[in-house]
């Protein structure tokens, strides 16, 4: 499996923790004059790190070293500042203790202490990489069709890497490019492989377009498969028995939690909804799922009543048909949770790739190639696709989001299922839809 979590993050989030535990470890009794509360700290580290993660403190594509700094001084000061407030309120809750200006200055000297550092320390890590990143062309030798593959998606990332077409008449170019993508099957001449043999004496990665998909974009473009790869699947072998039965649990645990704690806003979005839009509240729509059974998902409604009335359509950018209501709920995704119900019976999971009409599924099966891998897992409130790449409507924009499907399907277990559910917090934290 590709590494879904980057050098650069893990890097930053141990760094972070050992600095926040290292520092109020040896500050606690300086301020409460008692021994350091392990499980509150460890509790800061954790809600440190969760809202680094969703402000981006651990993303790692930035062009601009410059630019990532500025974002680590800005999302530093917010951490710090409401982190160590939750701290200070935790202990004092209960405690009675004399506040005075030495309390005030101890605990002052300790904001700026875990600032510092930790700005410091993060800005050190971004010099090497962002310094290494600074060199993100790629040569790409391949047909046409398979390079607008790899610039579609790499679109996606905001053309973080550059992407160069091979051309014969430039000898100078291997000097400023970091890797090599090459197509298996492209016909070489002599030229050309004493070309390449150049760049490999460079010690410069030479990769498939497929392994540079996969690597570096998290992808897998079901156009650059072998035909019996797909055969392969982790869907297929002996461990996702047991995986299968630990995500059940896990998905079970957590609607019901979700429900349950969500039931005041669940009920405020069906006032809201009946007061402002009217009835029906819910709506209810055929999906395709594990094995291209069907099903009725289940959610609020969005749309006009009369939405449909021309048949069935993809959502597009600025939709008339979507209500002032539904534009409020799909901004944050909330237009979701009625699915929750579709998880506990089953037919659903809480993580997985988005299951689509069977009106959309017989064309985008005849247009995209292994599409019919997308039944082998139970799909999900919540996938691959979504939280990497925009919604979708058309065959195109389809082919690209079925990549990060496929990507999962083949990669799929839990520690991308966690990874999917912290990317899902962040995008509804950022209101993004």
């Amino acid at each position: 499996m590709n590494l879904i979590i980057s050098k650069y993050t893990s890097l930053s989030v141990i760094k972070d923790s050992i600095i926040i535990f290292f520092i109020y470890n040896n500050q606690y009794n300086t301020i409460f004059q008692s021994n350091p509360n392990k499980l509150i700290i460890i509790f800061l580290i954790i809600y440190w790190i969760l809202l680094n993660y969703i402000l981006g403190q651990y993303d790692q594509l930035y062009k601009s070293l410059h630019k990532k700094i500025s974002s680590n001084i800005f999302n530093t000061s917010i951490i710090s500042l409401s982190a160590n407030i939750i701290y200070l309120y935790i202990n004092l809750f209960g405690e009675k203790l004399d506040i005075n200006i030495f309390m005030i200055f101890t605990f002052i000297n300790i904001i700026l202490k875990i600032f510092f550092l930790i700005i410091l320390s993060q800005t050190i890590i971004d010099i090497f990489t962002i310094k290494n990143n600074l060199r993100r062309d790629w040569l790409v030798i391949s047909n046409k069709k398979t390079f607008d593959i790899l610039y579609m998606l790499n679109r996606n990332l905001k053309n973080f890497y550059n992407l160069k077409k091979y051309n014969k008449s430039d000898n100078s170019i291997d000097r400023n490019i970091c890797g090599l993508i090459i197509e298996k099957d492209f016909i070489l001449s002599d030229n050309d492989i004493t070309y390449i043999k150049r760049i490999k004496k460079n010690n410069l990665p030479i990769l498939k377009p497929l392994y540079w998909c996969e690597k570096y974009l998290q992808s897998s473009p079901s156009e650059l498969q072998e035909n019996n790869e797909l055969h392969y699947i982790n869907d297929l072998n002996s461990s996702y028995d047991m995986r299968r039965k630990i995500k059940r649990i896990g998905d079970l645990s957590l609607s019901f939690f979700l429900l349950i704690s969500l039931l005041p806003i669940l009920l405020v979005i069906i006032i809201f909804l009946y007061i402002f839009q009217g009835p029906p509240i819910f709506y209810t729509q055929l999906r395709n799922g594990l094995n291209e059974k069907t099903f009725k998902i289940i959610k609020f409604r969005t749309m006009k009543n009369d939405a449909e009335i021309n048949g069935p359509q993809w959502s597009r950018k600025n939709d008339e048909r979507i209500t002032f209501c539904g534009k409020l709920l799909r901004k944050f995704r909330l237009d979701e949770l009625p699915q929750l119900l579709n998880v506990i019976n089953g037919e659903m999971s809480l993580i997985g790739p988005r299951p689509e009409r069977p009106e959309f599924d017989i064309n985008l099966n005849q247009k995209i190639k292994n599409y019919s891998y997308r039944y082998l897992t139970k799909p999900g409130l919540s996938g691959w696709a979504q939280v990497n790449y925009r919604y979708s409507n058309n065959i195109n924009e389809s082919q690209n989001k079925y990549s990060y499907d496929l990507f999962y399907i083949k990669n799929q277990s839990l520690l991308i299922d966690f990874i999917i559910l912290f990317k899902t917090i962040k995008i509804i934290f950022k209101a993004k839809g």
